[in-house]
């Protein structure tokens, strides 16, 4: 097992007979290599052994999810994949020549065998029964195929696909401890090889994870004070059991991102028995992670408990622990679960289902991400009959876990895509969300555990699509995946209405959204096919985040009202391409949806949302964080800073909550909360419920002008 930067290096859900161990640190791998890969398949095998792989007489298994996801019919009308691209990055495609011969296709030659992996192209089984899958499913395919040990090779088998023109990456694999989990690590982490790849227009399809119930996260707390974490109540340590013979990995990262003089350490040990602890760390930053890893020698399963000891100090950063290789962890928490590249912005985040009961698994790996986004996008079958991991006889059997799920949602990728040639990924990526949606009973809408709900992709269509027809009610993107496309801009219309653009503060002379790329603040706002009194609230999300609600007509992205619209600053987001969604709730308690893709592009120096001449809503305390994308719990104590830039005297300021006011204030400083005795009481979120939610100040200077500014924040 080889560590770097203290994380663990991880091969697989196999773990050998290892010595109890701790790594600091600044420790590095002596070998030169990266983090190791988990694979997300058998969910079994982290607590028990699974065994040899089970081959039936060498014929191909048919999968219960081909004629559950209505496959057939596509095949039918002549869509099996054809002209779609498909690099499977894996751990190792060991007997893929006998599957294949199985399966009666024609064997994958040299040049799409692409092997980065030490002990060889062969040394796991694990991507064979992933290519299974996608063959079952969409068998014109062109696969490529991708050995895999740790990030390093990761970022060179991310070379490799773009140099090869991929269309789809399937990766049933992750990685633990290489990013704060929302898109912003190093330049050779994980984030980084899969972003690059998105910006070749390649649709990234990712496994979710096994480790809902393996991890725990949560603010650090230390009411006593005696340095120690306080997992529930009064209660300093996590128990969970560790079977004989089998050792324990215990990762732990702190929100302290890119690197911290924060010292936490991760400790573990038999109940009774002595604790194990990281080494010390160096003195100076460091990433924020921790490593320890304890091994059971006696011939039965024992009870190990897990301690987190703090630095002190008084700041208390979110934690995130992930177990691996035991079970039945005390105090589990399935939010937050996802590693990476599942939390990574733009991937396909797939989840499990069984294929029995169409059942959300529990192991599978949930969001929110450290950002705010609800990170997984679908969920798709698992525990599937496979010639490698045999026969499914129900939940828990066959090829399981969301290793399994991923190659589905590729698979339906590329049939959706040999039905519609030359769509981009982004729309490919639209066209089958769409499909989701149709078929989704979450009144709610998408949501951190399931996404927008189970795979699905409904008739296929009597022959090819023509691209500019496609209209579902929930996207018809107008742009390129590589770049602003004005002349392919469309009118974006569908169940939920039509997303516009104006330059001016009433909406006269509005046109379709988006013309072009955008800078600066832009008013963009719903024209919805409903009328007021049927519309309960629009919503409008960007990449998944919620940043407006809105109840009044106008429906503004940047806020506003009937008679005058406030613009969005786009300095929130990254120049590059972003999805906007619009979803309308109607009083009946329907659901509909409009979506595009949009680019910004803001002039180098443009002065972004925390800058001091910005109005910018701030949480009170330690640094003053922008309000925009944090994750909060209990209490909200916020300050809106005015900006120095600003001439006119303000009157009073409103604060909205989700659309609906909340305070009102007239005296500096401006605060959200209730005033007591002159002191500002932060604002009690048990009234709002966990989520995504927006906090809007409407500014209104003495001279009577206004002017708006939001945040985005969670609620755990």
């Amino acid at each position: 097992m080889r560590r770097i930067a203290g994380a663990v290096l991880i091969v697989s859900v196999l773990f050998a007979a290892l010595s109890i161990s701790a790594m600091a640190a600044g420790d590095t791998s002596p070998e030169g290599h990266g983090i190791r890969v988990t694979e997300f398949n058998d969910v079994r095998s982290a607590i028990a052994e699974v065994g040899e792989p089970q081959y039936l007489d060498g014929a191909q298994v048919p999968s219960e999810s081909f004629r559950k996801l209505g496959i057939g019919l596509w095949h039918d009308s002549g869509f099996k994949g054809g002209g779609a691209r498909i690099g499977v990055i894996d751990s190792g495609f060991g007997r893929l020549d006998e599957l294949i011969e199985a399966m009666g296709l024609p064997p994958v030659p040299a040049e799409r065998r692409v092997n980065h992996c030490d002990a060889g192209f062969e040394r796991t089984e694990h991507g064979t029964a992933t290519v299974e899958v996608l063959y079952d499913l969409a068998p014109e395919a062109e696969l490529w195929l991708l050995c895999i040990d740790d990030t390093v090779d990761l970022g060179l088998a991310v070379d490799n696909v773009i140099d090869a023109d991929i269309d789809i990456v399937n990766m049933s694999l992750g990685f633990y401890n290489t990013g704060r989990g929302d898109g912003s690590g190093a330049p050779d982490s994980p984030d980084a090889s899969i972003l690059r790849a998105i910006d070749n227009g390649i649709v990234w399809v990712n496994a979710a994870g096994n480790e809902a119930e393996l991890h725990y996260g949560g603010l650090f707390t230390d009411r006593d004070g005696d340095g120690r974490h306080e997992f529930a109540g009064a209660d300093e340590q996590a128990e969970f059991l560790l079977p004989a013979g089998r050792s324990a990995d215990i990762l732990l990262k702190w929100d302290a991102w890119p690197v911290t003089d924060q010292d936490f350490s991760i400790c573990a040990g038999p109940v009774g028995g002595p604790l194990l602890c990281d080494a010390a760390s160096p003195a100076g930053e460091r990433q924020p992670t921790a490593f320890v890893s304890v091994f059971n020698g006696l011939d039965a399963d024992a009870i190990y408990r897990i301690v987190i000891r703090g630095s002190g100090g008084s700041i208390a950063p979110r934690l995130d622990m992930i177990l691996l290789g035991g079970r039945d962890l005390e105090y589990p928490v399935a939010a937050g679960s996802l590693g990476e590249p599942a939390s990574t912005p733009g991937v396909l985040t797939v989840g499990a289902i069984c294929s029995a009961d169409l059942t959300r698994r529990p192991f599978s790996s949930q969001g929110l991400t450290a950002d705010g986004r609800n990170g997984v996008d679908l969920l798709a079958p698992e525990s599937v009959s496979s010639t490698i991991y045999g026969l499914a006889a129900g939940c828990g059997s066959g090829f399981t876990g969301t290793s399994a799920a991923a190659p589905h949602v590729s698979a339906a990728l590329a049939l959706l895509a040999s039905s519609g040639p030359g769509r981009t990924g982004v729309q490919l990526k639209a066209d089958l969300l769409a499909r989701v949606a149709a078929g989704r009973d979450l009144a709610t809408g998408p949501d951190p555990a399931s996404g927008h709900g189970h795979l699905a992709l409904g008739l296929p269509p009597e022959g090819p699509v023509n691209i500019a027809e496609i209209d579902h009610g929930f996207t018809t993107p107008g742009l390129d995946h590589n770049g602003p496309n004005s002349d392919a801009a469309q009118p974006l219309t569908g169940g939920a209405g039509t997303l516009m653009t104006s330059d001016r503060p009433d909406r006269s002379e509005a046109q379709p959204f988006p013309r072009s790329a955008v800078s600066g603040a832009v008013r963009v706002f719903l024209e919805p096919a409903r009328s007021p009194e049927q519309i309960e609230s629009v919503r409008f999300s960007i990449d998944g985040i919620l940043v407006s609600v809105e109840t009044d007509p106008g429906y503004d992205l940047g806020a506003g009202d009937a008679a005058i619209s406030y613009g969005f600053d786009t300095t929130r987001l990254a120049d590059g391409d972003h999805l906007l969604e619009a979803t309308v709730h109607l009083v009946d308690g329907s659901i509909s949806s409009v979506s595009t893709t949009f680019h910004v592009d803001n002039p180098d120096g443009a002065p972004g949302p925390a800058s001091a001449d910005r109005d910018r809503l701030v949480i009170v305390g330690g640094l003053d964080r922008l309000v925009d994308g944090q994750i909060v719990t209990g209490e909200l104590d916020v300050s809106l800073l005015i900006s120095e830039a600003a001439t006119v005297p303000v009157d009073h300021v409103l604060f909205y909550l989700d659309a609906r006011l909340v305070q009102f204030d007239d005296r500096v400083p401006y605060q959200l909360g209730v005033v007591d005795g002159g002191v500002a009481v932060p604002f009690d979120l048990s009234s709002i419920g966990p989520g995504q939610h927006v906090l809007t100040a409407f500014i209104y200077d003495i001279d009577g002008g206004s002017r708006v500014v939001s945040g985005a924040f969670t609620v755990q």
